[in-house]
């Protein structure tokens, strides 16, 4: 097994510049948003939802009061949500939305066992309407990935058995400009580019000035050509010279020794 060297080292006279430096004008992020369409149904609602009925004096009061008073700070009142001393909760856990929900994009089906049976939707502007009636039953709030219906049909949402709706996905993109000068990285640590006295002295000596270990095998350097290595991926480095990120070309490409060359790297976290 061939042991790399950790870098820095002292450097031989073709390594000058074992690590280019990125500058910051060469970093850009980019933020965009994207959404995808999830539906809930059996084991996987159970999972990732949380549903319940609250009231003022009963078991679950701390959630009532919390809740309600979440519902209030965002301004929907008791006129346009006729929730009152009771109402049914019915939340989804973080990581099923993401940033927020869409708008205008959830439904959801009430089991024929319970009084309220049927489908629910979302308006688009806050409320949650019936499909069978004209009035709203609830709120929805967006941001929150919960919605709570009034004190007259709370049991419905212990009843949902499936639901569907549009997740708003933050995306975040690495742009990293890789530049380098036509008299930097002009080496190679690939062990068959070496000869095969220094190639023994490399696996088994430090890689440094003071040894024959970097010797080069005399055909790729001679004929007065510059040997120029060829580029097979580029390494993203912190300031500890740990990898954090590796791109692989598609096919190798030759390092010039006369221009510069720029790599562009994306990266979608």
């Amino acid at each position: 097994m061939i042991n790399i060297p950790l870098l820095p080292i002292a450097t031989h006279k073709d390594m000058e510049s074992v690590f280019v430096k990125i500058t910051p004008q060469d970093v850009i992020y980019t933020n965009f948003e994207t959404s995808r369409l999830l539906t809930l149904t059996g084991g996987a609602l159970t999972q990732s939802v949380c549903s319940l009925t609250a009231s003022v004096n009963g078991s679950n009061s701390s959630h009532y009061y919390v809740i309600r008073s979440r519902i209030a700070d965002l301004g929907f009142l008791s006129s346009n949500t006729s929730i009152s001393s009771s109402f049914g909760f019915f939340g989804l856990r973080k990581r099923k939305f993401d940033t927020s929900l869409r708008d205008g994009t959830l439904s959801a089906f009430v089991s024929s066992s319970n009084a309220h049976a049927g489908d629910y939707f979302d308006s688009g502007s806050g409320q949650i309407m019936a499909k069978n009636g004209a009035s709203a039953v609830g709120c929805f709030l967006v941001h929150d990935g919960f919605f709570v219906v009034t004190s007259s049909q709370s049991s419905m949402v212990t009843s949902i058995t499936s639901i569907s709706y549009k997740a708003r996905v933050l995306q975040t993109t690495l742009n990293v400009f890789c530049k380098c000068q036509p008299n930097e990285l002009n080496f190679s640590l690939n062990p068959t580019a070496f000869s095969s006295g220094s190639v023994g002295n490399w696996m088994a000596d430090p890689f440094t000035a003071s040894t024959s270990a970097s010797l080069y095998k005399s055909d790729l350097v001679s004929s007065g050509i510059a040997w120029q290595p060829l580029i097979t991926s580029v390494g993203l480095y912190d300031d500890n010279n740990n990898l954090l990120a590796i791109a692989k070309l598609a096919k190798p490409l030759r390092k010039p020794s006369d221009v510069p060359i720029t790599f562009a790297l994306q990266l979608d976290l």
